[in-house]
C-alpha cells in the first residue's frame, strides 16, 4: 500500500495565500458593514433623542436643555443615546451630540441652559432644521483640552469649540426640528444650512471636520429660506 503523506511545504504556503488574499478582499466589506451598523444606531440614537425632547418640550412651556447629556435630564433623556458609537467618549457632561446653536439661540429668548423650541416648530422650515449632529471639540485648550477628539455638546460655523463631525463615511447624521434624521454629506448639509441660520440672506461659511480629523472650510451660498 501506498503511505498517505500529509501536505508540503508548497501546498500549505498556497493555501495560506489563498487565505490571506480571502481574507484581504472580505475585511474592507466586513469594515463597511460595521461602518454602516454604527450609523444606522447612531441615527437610532438621534431619533430617541427627538422623542425625548419632545417629551420634554411638551412637559416644560417648549424649551429643551442645552446640555442634552447632563444628569439633572436622565427622566427625560437616557444617557444612552446621546453617544455616536464610532467615537469615543467619557463621563463629562459635554461630550454628546452637538446642537445647532446658531438656529436655536437667535432669534429665540430662553433661560440660560435651554432653548425655545416652540417658535422653530412653527416655522414653515421645521422639517429643513436640524437642531442635533454629530459633533467634535479640536481647538480645546487649558482643562478642556482632554475634550478635543471627542463628541461636543455644541456645532457652530466659526472655525473654533465644536464642529460638524461627518464621521460616517464622509457623512453626518442630523437631528432636524420635526424629529426625523437624515444623514447628509457636505455638500448636502450645505444645501440645507442656509435655512438654519440668524440673518436672512446673508450666507454662512462652516467649518467642518471630515472622517480623518481635519478641518474643512465650507463656502454657504444662496437666499435664505425661512
Amino acid at each position: 500500500m501506498r503511505k498517505n503523506k500529509g501536505f508540503t511545504l508548497i501546498e500549505l504556503l498556497v493555501v495560506i495565500a489563498i487565505i490571506a488574499i480571502l481574507a484581504a478582499m472580505l475585511l474592507p466589506a466586513l469594515s463597511k458593514a460595521r461602518a454602516r451598523a454604527k450609523s444606522a444606531v447612531c441615527m437610532n440614537n438621534l431619533k430617541q433623542l427627538g422623542t425625548s425632547l419632545l417629551l420634554y418640550y411638551e412637559n416644560y412651556e417648549g424649551l429643551i436643555p442645552t446640555l442634552i447629556a447632563n444628569s439633572q435630564f436622565a427622566n427625560f433623556i437616557p444617557k444612552s443615546i446621546v453617544y455616536c458609537p464610532t467615537e469615543k467618549y467619557d463621563s463629562y457632561y459635554y461630550s454628546a451630540y452637538g446642537a445647532n446653536y446658531m438656529t436655536l439661540c437667535y432669534p429665540m429668548r430662553a433661560p440660560d441652559n435651554y432653548f425655545n423650541l416652540d417658535a422653530l416648530r412653527k416655522s414653515k422650515s421645521s422639517s429643513r432644521m436640524w437642531i442635533f449632529t454629530d459633533s467634535i471639540a479640536l481647538k480645546q485648550t487649558g482643562p478642556d483640552a482632554f475634550l478635543n477628539r471627542k463628541q461636543f455638546y455644541n456645532c457652530s460655523p466659526a472655525n473654533s469649540d465644536g464642529y460638524i463631525h461627518f464621521r460616517h463615511g464622509g457623512r453626518a447624521n442630523f437631528l432636524f426640528v420635526d424629529g426625523h434624521v437624515e444623514s447628509l454629506n457636505p455638500d448636502n448639509f450645505m444645501l440645507i444650512s442656509q435655512i438654519n441660520r440668524s440673518l436672512a440672506g446673508t450666507p454662512v461659511d462652516w467649518y467642518i471636520v471630515n472622517g480623518k480629523y481635519v478641518i474643512e472650510f465650507m463656502k454657504g451660498f444662496g437666499d435664505a429660506g425661512y
